[in-house]
């Protein structure tokens, strides 16, 4: 498996305790021995801010007994790592533990951001071009279209949203 696994334990006060066990990959990709994490919990490798998610998620975890979030893991240097966190929760004798599958998701991340850069630099240009463009569904129907519409046609976008593309020409 490519991803992080720990077991650790449910405490009563429903919040994660120590680790159990722990796979090579989480050792490599958090810079600590087997043994270190041994000693350590989830609140020992989340930053700060993803720990303050793990009480709600344990909520969650403690009812459906299986929950997928995401936070961020903190390895030995202090790089902080964006994680996908699917956690299981079972009997183990006789004491709840939790089984967590930690996904690094630095790409995705990484992908979402140059996205969302991508969408706003689009954004900018179709709110600003001075020509009128418009996207249509497989209908013909208008869906989007540039608020340079407004200044030549003097319709606002929202009223030609809807309409066939047909019936806005006056020679279609």
């Amino acid at each position: 498996i490519n991803d992080a696994v720990f077991v650790h334990e449910f405490t009563e006060k429903g919040l994660p305790g120590r680790f159990m066990e722990v796979n090579n990959i989480a050792c490599q990709r958090l810079g600590y021995t087997r043994e270190e994490l041994l000693t350590m919990s989830p609140e020992d490798i989340d930053a700060p801010e993803s720990y303050t998610l793990v009480p709600s998620a344990m909520e969650k975890l403690a009812v459906d007994k299986h929950f997928v979030w995401e936070g961020i893991h903190v390895t030995k240097k202090g790089v902080q790592i964006p994680v996908e966190i699917s956690n299981h929760l079972f009997t183990l004798d006789d004491k709840p533990v939790i089984l967590a599958t930690v996904r690094d998701i630095t790409d995705r991340k990484r992908a979402e951001f140059q996205l969302r850069k991508s969408e706003e630099k689009f954004r900018k240009i179709f709110e600003n071009v001075q020509d009128i463009f418009y996207q249509a569904d497989i209908d013909g129907r208008i869906v989007e279209i540039s608020p340079s519409i407004e200044r030549y046609s003097g319709y606002k976008p929202e009223e030609l949203i809807g309409k066939k593309v047909e019936d806005v020409y006056f020679n279609p």
